[in-house]
């Protein structure tokens, strides 16, 4: 290995690394496509950072320029882009994966990639964790009798994916998307979720089973919902039709929450914190099962909800 590799060298070589790995998820074969979006981003985003501020190419940059200073101002670069988009950037995220470079530098032996230069930007390398949205039984049960005349088939797709995610433990739109009957056993949706490595159990109630009958004749191939179709066959394909189904399934629950006069911001994220409350209410109170139900931490379970 060349012991003389750029920043720029070592993030293609993790890009590389993480667009060919394929492991075994559900029983398919998927890549860590997600992992190398994430190192594609951050090399963009240096790119931008270093050409701006220093008028130099990315390529040009080794591991001993890399020191407080830089990453002072590649924070407060962070924090104005997203002043300027009107977002609250990724800054902790940036800082994160960038320190992972650093890391995986040293393991492949290049010089000077010393990894404790984050020890001093640690306070903005954590991220703030957003108490969850508790939605109580009265306002699901307005969204499961909603007018649903109000709404177009689409839209209505939209809604039965909210409850869906809410009847199985608040099943992300990815874990959705892959669901097979293979997963489906004797009343139970046992999967691995998508973006980690939890296996969650959660009982196949009546009304998800309803949601699954009613699209049944619809779905492609061995899938229990219509997400996919014949059009997704890569996972790239199949990447950009979760992402922007998430963006419609969030829009059309602004439109929920106006029907039923609910003034905070419903998202498909939601579903899990209103399984959990819904659970609790029902004399559910040991964390290790209600864990296991939704793919949560324990102590994630502990902090917000008990």
């Amino acid at each position: 290995m060349n012991k003389e590799l750029s920043i720029s060298e070592v993030i293609d070589l993790l890009i590389e690394k993480f667009s060919t790995q394929i492991r075994i998820k559900n029983g398919r074969e998927v890549t860590g496509s997600t992992n190398a979006k994430d190192y594609k981003m951050l090399k963009n985003s240096l790119e931008k950072f270093i050409s701006e501020k220093y008028e130099k190419p990315l390529f040009s940059y080794q591991f001993q320029d890399i020191g407080t200073h830089f990453l002072i101002d590649y924070i407060s670069f962070l924090e104005k882009r997203a002043a300027d988009m009107g977002t609250k950037g990724a800054i902790p995220n940036r800082l994160k994966k960038l320190q992972a470079v650093f890391n995986h530098a040293r393991e492949m032996g290049v010089k000077n990639a010393d990894s404790s230069i984050f020890r001093n930007v640690s306070e903005e390398m954590k991220i703030s964790e957003v108490a969850p949205l508790i939605l109580s039984a009265d306002t699901m049960h307005k969204i499961e009798n909603i007018d649903r005349s109000a709404f177009s088939r689409i839209e209505l797709f939209h809604v039965d994916l909210f409850l869906f995610s809410f009847y199985s433990g608040g099943m992300t739109c990815s874990d959705m998307a892959y669901l097979t009957y293979s997963q489906i056993k004797k009343g139970m949706i046992t999967y691995e979720k998508m973006r980690t490595h939890k296996t969650v159990v959660v009982p196949l109630i009546t009304k998800s089973q309803d949601i699954i009958d009613r699209y049944w004749d619809k779905c492609y191939s061995n899938y229990v919902l219509p997400i996919f179709s014949a059009k997704h066959l890569t996972e790239k394909q199949q990447r950009e039709k979760i992402d922007r189904l998430t963006f419609s399934v969030n829009k059309t629950l602004i439109k929920v929450c106006k029907q039923i006069k609910f003034r905070k911001k419903i998202t498909l994220g939601s579903a899990q914190a209103a399984y959990i409350a819904q659970m609790l209410k029902a004399g559910v109170v040991d964390p290790f099962y209600i864990a296991q139900s939704t793919g949560c931490t324990t102590e994630y379970i502990c902090k917000h909800f008990l």
